[in-house]
């Protein structure tokens, strides 16, 4: 099936669907629709099943299974709403919020299983379209797929905006960032590259990596790309690899070193020294670092991030707010720069900008997982505990790749908060210090659920297991081993301590004894710095 561009009069590039294609009204019948790949995914429509080559499967709904057939099958052109409600719904009257919800579904697909594969962009007023990073090919369900290469559509569509279409982030924790896509326009190589990266996730950095790796072979004298493949390789090291490998940070020491031997003025070959860092320990280095990066690229907004989270790390929230803010001045496409902007200003309790801030994250991109939950702890902890069950009650709203049990815990604190009663807040603790034992991620969130309840006790407790791993250890993994991504012991984040809901233990005297021990007392002695609960409890 082929293809053409066409210009729109105003610049931009609309692909449109030759005349052989199939009719984009015509209804799409899943037992009649052979499978077939986008990129690394295999889609089986009759099974109504996905399938990645790294073992992962999903099952859909048949209706969001033809939805995603529907614009896969415009190879790249735009589908409208009419177009949806004729091929899809049999041309019935459908409300638009079904057809909404189906999109947001879609699109929450392609940021979990079909991340690397495939995005979907809103054309506003118009429709919709499919962007994937590999060719529709038939296949046989039980093949493996093929290594994902540049995708020429992808390419002529444009690398920007598929960048920012696959961005994404984890549940509520700040990553440690991802580049901007101010080298991408000249090598549709490292566009897709800077594309998979900005994933966030295992899947998208690996196939970075591998992007990577052809780029530096073919050109060899890069520097942009020698010291994107080292952020890579220690984003690999620090978490989001398949698994622990300590040679991921021996190959980003060598590949930083060559880029700096190329360019010692590179923006990548000087951020991956930051990205070298652990959390714990190296604040006022890792802080040093990025001012002194961005003194050479003030405009970079990765660079901006970077110290933005700095500041998160240690308590300066209102240090953070304006290099994130100009981040996403530069950047107002990438979701990632959203979340960051609402976790800081809802840490600032400015809680109206962070409604807003939440609403133009979510606009820009439905499914994405950290927002949604960023509304829901926001909702949750702000006392509108009743919005926060509602949205978690809500099925079909809900982002996808997110465990069942997930859900649960949180619909329980949720009505444990609003009830009070004992014997939820019991049922509540009992739950989420088993899963504390379980992961890093977990043990964070079991904090803030501990202070919420009233059990600051329990939020102190498994502090100390999180940072010191006194009492029990949750060991290294992230979340779960669906999500194939860790914490490293030396690599713990603190800014949790500092968010809202961790108010409790800022007021009780042992966490004084807390962070001195962490090691944030020294850190704010010798920088003469301040964290913001201490300034406010000055005023």
């Amino acid at each position: 099936m082929a293809s053409k561009l066409h210009g729109d009069g105003t610049g931009a590039t609309i692909l449109r669907l030759h005349p052989d294609a199939p009719d984009p009204h015509a209804r799409v019948v899943l037992a009649n629709t052979p499978p077939f790949r986008l990129g690394q995914v295999a889609v089986e429509p009759a099974r109504c099943r996905l399938a990645h080559s790294d073992g992962r499967e999903e099952k859909l709904q048949p209706r969001i299974m033809q939805v995603l057939i529907a614009l896969a099958r415009a190879e790249g052109g735009i589908v409208t709403r009419d177009m949806l409600t004729d091929s899809c719904w049999d041309g019935r009257i459908v409300g638009e919020d079904a057809i909404s919800r189906a999109i947001a579904k879609v699109r929450g697909l392609a940021e979990g299983i079909g991340a690397g594969a495939f995005a979907i962009e809103t054309v506003p007023k118009i429709g919709y379209r499919l962007a994937r990073t590999g060719e529709m090919e038939p296949h046989a369900p039980s093949e493996t797929a093929p290594r994902p290469r540049p995708s020429r559509r992808l390419v002529l569509a444009g690398g920007a905006v598929a960048a920012a279409a696959l961005a994404g982030a984890g549940f509520l924790w700040l990553p440690r960032g991802a580049p901007p896509p101010d080298s991408a326009a000249d090598d549709p190589l490292m566009a897709l590259a800077l594309a998979a990266f900005r994933q966030t996730n295992p899947v998208g950095n690996n196939q970075a990596i591998g992007l990577l790796r052809q780029l530096v072979d073919r050109s060899p004298d890069r520097a942009d790309a020698w010291g994107l493949l080292a952020i890579a390789y220690f984003e690999a090291y620090w978490g989001r690899g398949f698994r622990h490998d300590d040679s991921m940070a021996v190959r980003a020491r060598a590949a930083m070193q060559r880029a700096r031997q190329l360019d010692p003025h590179n923006v990548y070959a000087q951020m991956a020294g930051i990205w070298e860092l652990p959390l714990i320990g190296t604040w006022a280095e890792r802080e040093r670092l990025a001012r002194a990066c961005l003194a050479e690229h003030p405009d970079n907004d990765l660079l901006l991030q970077s110290l933005a989270y700095a500041m998160a790390l240690v308590g300066r929230w209102s240090e953070a707010a304006a290099p994130i803010a100009r981040a996403l001045a530069l950047a107002p496409t990438v979701p990632l720069l959203h979340y960051l902007n609402a976790i800081i200003l809802w840490s600032l309790g400015r809680l109206e900008e962070t409604d807003r801030a939440i609403d133009r994250g979510l606009a820009l991109l439905p499914a994405d997982r950290s927002l949604w939950f960023a509304r829901f702890y926001v909702d949750l902890y702000g006392g509108r505990t009743g919005d926060a069950i509602a949205l978690a009650e809500d099925r079909a709203g809900r982002p996808v790749g997110v465990a069942e049990e997930d859900f649960e815990q949180i619909l329980a604190l949720a009505r444990a908060v609003e009830s009070r009663r004992p014997a939820d807040i019991d049922a509540v603790m009992r739950t989420a210090l088993e899963r504390a034992h379980q992961s890093v991620g977990r043990a964070e969130g079991a904090i803030h659920q501990a202070c919420a309840l009233g059990r600051v006790d329990a939020a102190f407790a498994v502090a100390e297991a999180l940072y010191f791993g006194r009492g029990f250890d949750p060991g290294e993994t992230r979340y779960g081993p669906e999500e194939a991504s860790f914490n490293r012991h030396n690599d713990r984040r603190t800014y949790l301590l500092f968010q809202p809901p961790a108010a409790p233990m800022r007021a009780d005297p042992r966490f004084a004894a807390l962070v001195e021990e962490i090691g944030l007392e020294r850190y704010w002695r010798e920088t003469g710095s301040v964290p913001d609960y201490r300034r406010r409890a000055v005023i």
